[in-house]
């Protein structure tokens, strides 16, 4: 029979190999800690959305609200022009800028939320309703631009106690953007497409006194021309609007800040491209034809 021993060495190495074991445990354990702790806090970050639905700052997370909120970082990133752009990407939200028929202007716009809407066309009985800084605003939801907004917040479900009427649905808040009291800030933005479509805006800021006291002027000007024409040669579809806004903003001691705001908006539409043609004014014994602009 034969035995063979170990070497005098394989004992140390034996050791050293658990040795490095059980260092690197604590090691990664620590690193899985240090990440799960980064993870966590993360998420706290991006979770970290202020809102002010019942007319004061709360974290969103602590409503207990359906709200899909905008910020204007989001708003500029993505693109958006106007509330049909954020519909678009709001669930349980529809809108349509016009309400239907051949009523000329966007004056009509409906907004439906979860399904809840209105056979009536006037905008007071309206069950969803568009606010600027909690005001109410009557109709035109679709012209007013998203150019000088810190943020929008689409609230889902009856808001009669904070907004009143017409919010048998929700409400759509857009929350101005205050002027900063420390620096001056200038932005310009422009956009073009085809028929003559094109938005530009440009906004400017900046302190008066500084810290105390701050002014921001902005304006837009947009217009889409015609993609159809009448038999009688007349446009349809065209839209534009032209707009201007000035804020004063005033921080003159602590926890206390006062607003002015004044806005101007003109829009100028012509008839839809929509509307009811008869078989019998079209037929080849009169000879009519509809044309497109191209």
């Amino acid at each position: 029979m034969r035995i063979r021993s170990l070497p005098l060495h394989a004992p140390v190495l034996i050791l050293h190999t658990a040795g490095a074991l059980l260092m690197a445990a604590p090691a990664g354990a620590a690193e899985s800690a240090s990440a799960a702790s980064s993870a966590d806090e993360d998420s706290r970050l991006i979770a970290e959305i202020t809102v002010t639905a019942r007319k004061r700052e709360e974290r969103l997370q602590d409503i207990p609200l359906a709200i899909s909120a905008f910020s204007q970082e989001q708003i500029q990133e993505a693109g958006f022009r106007d509330l049909g752009d954020l519909a678009l990407q709001t669930p349980g939200m529809a809108f349509n800028p016009r309400s239907g028929g051949v009523r000329a202007g966007r004056v009509d716009s409906r907004i439906r939320l979860r399904g809840v809407t209105s056979d009536s066309h006037l905008d007071h009985l309206q069950p969803t309703s568009l606010f600027i800084d909690g005001i109410f605003v009557l109709g035109t939801a679709n012209s007013i631009g998203l150019q000088d907004l810190e943020r929008v917040e689409v609230i889902k479900g009856p808001q009669s106690a904070f907004f009143g009427r017409n919010t048998f649905a929700g409400a759509i808040n857009f929350i101005t953007r205050n002027p900063d009291l420390y620096e001056f800030r200038t932005e310009l933005d422009m956009s073009a497409a085809s028929y003559e479509k094109y938005d530009v805006s440009a906004l400017h800021s900046g302190p008066l006194i500084p810290g105390k006291l701050a002014y921001q002027v902005n304006t837009r000007a947009y217009r889409r021309g015609s993609e159809w024409t009448a038999t009688d040669g007349g446009e349809l579809g065209v839209e534009s609007s032209n707009f201007f806004s000035g804020v004063l903003y005033a921080e003159p001691i602590e926890n206390l800040s006062m607003k002015f705001r004044a806005y101007f908006q003109r829009d100028d539409d012509g008839p839809p491209a929509a509307g009811m043609i008869r078989s019998r004014d079209i037929d080849t014994c009169s000879g009519k034809t509809f044309t497109r602009l191209d």
